[in-house]
């Protein structure tokens, strides 16, 4: 199952993206009475749907090696990444996305979501982590799915930290619609741990804190099936919130972040949603990067 949200309503919408088979073209040959205009069949694939072999991937209709951007709107970065594994280490490929100000950055609402592409395992391995900063008006938030073969429910463990007191929620959302919370309470500055049993579905864990400060939240998730090892998270990451350059942490001067491990060598399609998709709340000249073991092997500024 491919994990894709709608970011433009902060993860609030499930958004199936398409591709199709279309005829177009303007360029056209002939010969002996005969013209040939357009291309039929070309395949409309999209940054989401794109088809993939080796290093080099089909976006647009056009073959691209991977890697290269593909960027609607200048403050909406996104790509295609290959991304390697090592079958010898017990996670084959720890990746960071991380989100980044862009020249002249302005602070607002943003979203990022990667999504692994093309067959085979597709469930994460282990645990994911997320982090960003929030406002109680622009509430901070990370997205993950559930899905397993015999369509079992699963145990999910959330621990957060957090720097001002909030409301913590988990929801899961079909469609759009919020249709069940099995979180929804009050948090304390600081760390706290929550548990609950969910059925298969997507979900969003989402922090609202009391103050108008930007505000920095950590949130680690883990899941299993209920009653035995197993189970995991599938298809991709989420994460979103505030974007506040004046924040940014660390060396790498992120804004926000989604930590994940693949078990095999897979191209994932990331996307960075602002201004343009949420219009005056939204963050400008916004960046990304992928990194593994402290070395950066994707960063959409360079």
């Amino acid at each position: 199952m491919l994990l894709v949200a709608s970011l433009g309503a902060q993860a609030q919408d499930l958004e199936l993206k398409r591709g199709g088979l279309v005829a177009g073209g303007g360029l056209g040959s002939g010969g002996g009475g005969l013209t040939l205009s357009g291309a039929l069949g070309q395949w409309e694939s999209t940054e989401i749907g794109a088809l993939s072999g080796t290093s080099i991937v089909m976006s647009g209709g056009f073959w691209v090696v991977a890697g290269e951007p593909v960027e609607p709107f200048p403050d909406e970065p996104s790509a295609v990444v290959s991304l390697e594994t090592d079958p010898d280490l017990s996670c084959p490929g720890f990746y960071v996305l991380r989100t980044h100000a862009g020249p002249g950055s302005e602070a607002g609402r943003f979203g990022a979501e990667l999504n692994l592409t093309g067959s085979g395992r597709r469930t994460l391995q282990g645990g994911l982590n997320f982090g960003g900063r929030a406002t109680n008006s622009v509430r901070g938030f990370s997205a993950f799915n559930i899905a397993n073969s015999a369509n079992e429910q699963q145990e999910v463990n959330i621990e957060v930290t957090v720097g001002a007191p909030g409301q913590l929620s988990l929801e899961r959302r079909s469609g759009g619609n919020v249709v069940a919370t099995p979180i929804d309470t009050t948090v304390p500055s600081g760390s706290s741990q929550h548990t609950a049993v969910v059925d298969p579905g997507f979900y969003v864990v989402a922090f609202t804190p009391e103050t108008s400060e930007s505000t920095s939240y950590l949130v680690s998730a883990l899941t299993s099936y209920v009653d035995r090892s197993g189970g995991g998270f599938q298809g991709g990451v989420v994460v979103g919130g505030f974007h506040d350059p004046e924040r940014a942490s660390g060396s790498s001067e992120s804004t926000g972040f989604a930590g994940f491990c693949i078990a095999e060598d897979r191209n994932v399609v990331v996307e960075v949603l602002s201004r343009p998709t949420y219009g005056s709340s939204g963050s400008t000249s916004m960046a990304f990067s992928l990194s593994r073991g402290g070395e950066v092997v994707y960063d959409s500024r360079d």
